[in-house]
């Protein structure tokens, strides 16, 4: 079958950024028409999957019935939306349904009533199944993958999914299945978006060439930074119909600006919706890694239970939260020797700066700074166990604190949210990071370890 090449040039200019699936999807559904075969095509959320699917078979005429298991989450509620759509003649809507005249609630009649609905020379359909990683290892997705090969009819199966065939559960759960052909949607980058922002900008909202021009500029400005914290393409859209209002709004007043200018002045809105999106994706990452939201109790239960190495660090968070680093020498260099003057003016500084400290709350430190307190803190007072207690002490501490992971333990406590991090990577030379452990759990960890905190803690 050979389609018109105005067909796809339509499509790809609905979807910018989206050619080569589109290509690839027209080689692979034509090539395949006939037979029965498993297709899977999968990418992040947001990437245009499902409507360049829908989109490009109904454009090809390529008879299909598609379902979105999210919506269909029983075996019967799912067949009750596929069958319907494979009759032919007029389809039925949505608004009614998909309701079918006779009943079809199991594979066993799906089977009984394919010949029927597939029948006559060169007959053949493809099942789409929307959000399929639900399916993965049920005995629903099985039947219906083997659906044309068992009724000797072109039904082919494709899945739309997030993750690929080998790193979701299709590969342990749907065993008995044949891996199949699969397509990947890699995520938008940052000109990528900018395209497509721009195009449904123009397109959608009728804009003028200095309109278009001005939201260019914005783009080009805005895409990139915001990027760093999501590539969804409706989250990115979102912020943008949210913030360049803002960027233009000086212009309504006549005044004549750059676009750095505009940028510049719209700058603390910006970087306030890159600093909530930001937390938010990370609040999801831990989530989905099995760290989840962490109340007090369980957080304090939790860390009573991490390895010695872990509570130390956090100990050592702790402390470069508090001090300043130029008191650092003070606290932990054994020569240094500073004449203290003891008097009502120096409690009055020291009253005054812990006043101070409380206000102000924990401040940043580097990575550097952390790992040199935690190894003065652990070799004075794990090595001064003694060499019987709990099997630690002496030379095997030290060798203990040598050969310990430490750096390992460190993203143990980022990705627990104990600690977190500026930057892509916590382990780069020079990354900030923040305490997030309260006063009161570091005071339940200093005397689990027989830890005199305020030993440490200097604030004047």
């Amino acid at each position: 079958m050979v389609l018109p090449a105005t067909t796809n040039a339509q499509l790809k200019a609905s979807f910018p950024c989206r050619s080569g699936l589109i290509d690839s999807l027209e080689d692979t559904v034509m090539s395949l028409q006939g037979g029965s075969c498993l297709l899977s095509v999968y990418g992040p959320p947001s990437a245009g999957k499902t409507a360049i699917v829908r989109s490009a078979l109904q454009s090809w005429g390529v008879r299909h019935a598609y379902a979105d298991c999210l919506a269909c989450p029983t075996p019967r509620q799912l067949l009750h939306a596929l069958v319907p759509q494979l009759k032919p003649g007029a389809r039925r809507t949505r608004d009614e349904g998909f309701v079918l005249p006779s009943d079809c609630d199991s594979i066993a009649e799906l089977l009984i009533a394919l010949p029927s609905l597939l029948q006559g020379a060169g007959a053949s359909a493809w099942l789409v199944l929307d959000n399929a990683d639900r399916l993965a290892g049920t005995d629903i997705l099985t039947g219906l993958a083997r659906a044309g090969e068992a009724c000797d009819v072109a039904l082919s199966l494709l899945l739309i999914t997030r993750q690929p065939w080998s790193n979701a559960q299709f590969a342990t759960l749907s065993c008995g299945l044949m891996e199949p052909l699969q397509l990947e949607l890699e995520p938008y980058n940052s000109d990528q978006l900018t395209e497509i922002i721009l195009h449904r900008g123009v397109v959608h909202q009728g804009t003028t060439d200095e309109d278009r021009a001005l939201l260019k500029a914005f783009l080009t400005a805005f895409v990139p930074a915001f990027t760093r914290a999501t590539c969804d393409l409706l989250e990115v859209e979102a912020a943008v119909g949210q913030l360049f209002p803002v960027y233009r709004a000086p212009l309504a007043s006549g005044r004549a600006l750059k676009p750095a200018q505009l940028y510049a002045r719209a700058g603390p809105a910006i970087q306030s919706a890159i600093a909530e999106r930001g937390a938010a994706v990370s609040e999801q990452a831990a989530e989905a890694s099995g760290a989840g939201p962490v109340t007090a109790m369980h957080r304090q239960q939790l860390a009573l239970q991490l390895p010695y190495i872990s509570k130390y660090l956090i100990l050592a968070a702790y402390i470069a939260s508090r001090n300043k680093s130029t008191a650092d020498r003070a606290v932990f260099d054994p020569g240094f020797r500073q004449r203290v003057k003891r008097g009502a003016q120096s409690h009055d500084r020291m009253v005054e700066a812990a006043q101070e400290a409380a206000l102000k709350g924990p401040s940043p430190f580097p990575l550097e700074r952390l790992l040199h307190i935690f190894f003065a803190i652990y070799g004075a007072h794990e090595a001064a166990e003694d060499a019987g207690a709990d099997g630690r002490g002496g030379k095997s501490a030290l060798a203990d604190m040598l050969s310990a992971d430490v750096l390992m333990a460190l993203s143990s406590l980022v990705t627990l949210r104990m600690l977190s991090a500026v930057g892509d990577d916590v382990l780069d030379p020079g990354t900030l990071l923040h305490c997030t452990v309260d006063q009161g759990l570091v005071q339940g960890l200093a005397s689990n370890l027989s830890l005199t905190l305020s030993d440490y803690i200097k604030l004047a």
